[in-house]
């Protein structure tokens, strides 16, 4: 039994024992022949006192009976929470064994994808293996019956050098035609035939190259015809686009057709060479003094002297003004390209699209032109 129906009946057991006591008490009164007017009194008084009793005991015992209602109400609400609390814990772990069950499939997916995707480049490498080595076996064969016991490029070169009763060029031409007749088409066969230069027929030669893959003989080839044609300006931009199919990216330098080691550099938007390094390659005499920081550069009757960090310049004892001043660059001096021709004695020109920089030496390119025009002079007579 519960504890408020225990109570209940508790109160309901004094109310009776009270009233029969009342009872009782009366009925001794009325025995005993006290039937007065205080007795009823008496009895009525203790019977409001036992009444009011039983209502405080009812009330407190309803109070009771609510406050304990209350707490079992509390009681099953909170356990309807745990069990819900239970449950979305239950379902919250359940998402995440999904979640990572299906993270794994994920990965295990990712993981079988590049697997294969690996597996496919490592075929695809290795086709592209065997297909270069069925190419590099054809032009092994190729270069051996064209070039005889020489390697690569040398065997043109060689061939140049064999010729004695007619032209370089027009011997070379032949040689490409003859061994290239199936490649080339009727006009490239009609272009060699009408090559006598040995800058075009070393070209020609390079361009063929170049069509096969071999871009470092064609480099080389091209090399050898800008040494043959160094006034030729067209000639350093196809050499220029060679190299950077190869991936050489920096700026070239030439001084009379030969690539500097040394290459120009870009400061601040404006293109500087480096001056030692093209003073020597022009035959020129150059000291570093160290007490004012001062190059000087001798060649033939012309003196030039730069101060680092000065834009003024001496040639032969007269100032020139610098547009920027002679610089130290990672203990190379570097100048304004254009000022080498004043000082100099020489022709500076930029290829725009390769960005080289070209220095041919005046005083050479004249006597070659005087060289080239007294043989001519000689063949028409």
């Amino acid at each position: 039994m519960k504890k408020s129906h225990m109570i209940a009946v508790s109160c309901l057991l004094a109310t009776s024992l009270v009233t029969g006591t009342a009872a009782a008490q009366s009925d001794k009164y009325k025995e005993s022949g006290k039937n007065s007017e205080a007795s009823d009194k008496y009895e009525k008084k203790e019977q409001e006192k036992q009444k009011e009793k039983a209502e405080k005991e009812a009330k407190m015992a309803k109070e009771e009976q609510e406050k304990q209602a209350e707490k079992a109400e509390k009681e099953v609400k909170k356990a309807k929470e745990e069990q819900e609390k239970q449950e979305k814990q239950a379902e919250k772990a359940a998402k995440e064994v999904k979640k990572a069950q299906e993270e794994q499939e994920k990965q295990a997916e990712k993981a079988a994808k590049e697997a294969n995707k690996a597996q496919e480049e490592l075929d695809k490498q290795a086709a592209k293996k065997a297909k270069e080595e069925e190419k590099a076996a054809k032009k092994a064969s190729l270069k051996s019956d064209t070039y005889g016991n020489y390697k690569k490029y040398e065997g043109l070169l060689k061939a140049i050098e064999r010729v004695q009763d007619k032209p370089a060029g027009s011997a070379v031409a032949e040689m490409l035609k003859a061994k290239y007749e199936m490649l080339l088409s009727l006009d490239q066969q009609k272009q060699l035939g009408d090559v006598t230069e040995k800058d075009a027929a070393l070209w020609a030669a390079a361009g063929i190259l170049e069509k096969d893959g071999n871009l470092t003989d064609a480099a080389s080839i091209g090399k050898e015809a800008l040494r043959a044609n160094y006034k030729d300006i067209a000639a350093y931009k196809k050499l220029g686009l060679l190299y950077k199919k190869l991936g050489k990216q920096n700026l070239g330098l030439y001084v009379n057709g030969e690539e500097l080691e040394a290459a120009p550099i870009l400061h601040n938007g404006r293109t500087l060479v480096p001056f030692r390094s093209i003073s020597e390659a022009l035959k020129a005499e150059v000291n570093w003094n160290p007490a004012d920081k001062s190059v000087t550069v001798t060649r033939g009757g012309v003196v030039v002297k730069l101060i680092i960090d000065n834009r003024i310049a001496y040639v032969n004892g007269k100032e020139k003004v610098l547009d920027i001043p002679a610089t130290l660059i990672d203990g190379t001096t570097v100048v304004p390209s254009r000022f080498v021709s004043e000082a100099l004695n020489a022709d500076v020109q930029w290829e725009p699209e390769t960005g080289a920089v070209i220095i041919i030496d005046k005083e050479a390119m004249e006597n070659t032109e005087a060289s080239a025009t007294t043989e001519a002079n000689a063949d028409t007579q």
